[in-house]
């Protein structure tokens, strides 16, 4: 049984070599016909000014809904819609219900 697969794999192995060399020698001639000039400089600390700008909409992938464990009326609010919040902000007041 293992003869039979090393006759098997020395009977593929130039074709394999083939087949390497075939497309080694494309993608050498196809790199020759398509230059990328590079430019080098020296490195140093610089300024890079680069600007994009976009114009377009935003939109929530998934809406978020908190309710709270115990009954209660809310007594203020600490935000407006579309403010940015930090972490640990308080963000309601409420009045608890017993």
């Amino acid at each position: 049984m293992i003869l039979k697969v090393q006759k098997k794999l020395r009977a593929l192995l130039p074709v394999l070599i083939i087949i390497g060399l075939v497309a080694g020698g494309f993608l050498y001639l196809k790199s020759k016909n398509g230059i990328t000039k590079v430019t080098a400089s020296k490195a140093e600390i610089r300024t890079i000014a680069k600007t994009i700008s976009a114009s377009g909409e935003t939109a929530v992938l998934d809406d978020y809904t908190k309710r709270a464990l115990i009954g209660g009326s809310i007594k203020t609010i600490n935000f407006k819609s579309g403010d940015t919040v930090k972490r640990m902000t308080l963000l309601l007041k409420w009045i608890k219900r017993l």
